[in-house]
């Protein structure tokens, strides 16, 4: 089975990132931070809609995060996605610097470069099963989310994909993985929005208890994902 798994940052680049942080962060944490406006909308939600009981998971990679939506919970802003990936059952999401992340071997020197404003894409990857099955124990962490809130992730995640002239979602190529695909996003990557946050901040949009601010790693994501109910599956 092909295993998704993302290349790893070097320790000193891990460093950099910790370091340029913690000079930025006392201007940057407390101050609103843009995000793309969305771009796709829903038919309201019926009340058996609304009380649904999803589940989305939440894949640690040990730097970066990502996430897992069943092809089913899709929605209108997401539907394309499903003529994408006509076998897949679960759709995995990812978002980040698009020099770094699209690179099959991507050194320090796109790294570093990554902590500063930069563009970024989406990565798609559909797979037909559970993802948990091609990740080692621990990774994978199910969460429940409510119908209202599936609709607003869709809407959230459907935002941050930049779009031709005519609605379409602009591919930027296949991704390193199996399956995978990456897209123009409408983001800015820096040191202080990460992918980390972005996955943060996705849960949160969700309906979540989880808090965006101050997350640079993928560690301080899984501490608050783990503090949460796991969603039975």
């Amino acid at each position: 089975m092909a295993r998704f798994l993302p290349a790893r940052i070097p320790a000193a680049v891990v460093t950099a990132v910790a370091i340029a942080a913690g000079l930025l962060a006392p201007s940057a944490y407390g101050a609103p931070r843009s995000r793309p406006v969305p771009s796709g909308t829903s038919r309201p939600l019926g009340p058996m809609q609304e009380k649904a009981r999803i589940p989305v998971a939440v894949i640690d990679y040990g730097w970066h995060t990502g996430l897992v939506l069943p092809v089913t919970a899709l929605g209108r802003p997401l539907a394309s996605l499903r003529a994408r990936f006509p076998q897949a059952r679960y759709l995995i999401f990812g978002w980040g610097n698009r020099r770094f992340y699209e690179a099959a071997s991507p050194g320090s020197g796109r790294a570093l470069m990554s902590l500063f404003p930069s563009t970024s894409v989406v990565f798609v990857q559909g797979v037909t099963d559970r993802p948990e099955s091609n990740q080692p124990s621990g990774d994978v962490r199910w969460l429940c989310v409510s119908g209202r809130g599936i609709h607003r992730l869709d809407v959230f995640l459907s935002g941050y994909f930049r779009r031709d002239a005519d609605g379409r979602f602009i591919s930027a190529g296949h991704g390193t993985s199996f399956n995978g695909r990456f897209f123009a996003s409408t983001g800015t990557y820096d040191a202080l929005h990460t992918c980390n946050t972005w996955t943060t901040d996705a849960l949160h949009t969700a309906g979540l208890p989880v808090d965006d601010r101050g997350i640079i790693f993928a560690g301080q994501v899984m501490s608050q994902i783990r503090a949460l109910r796991p969603c039975a599956r």
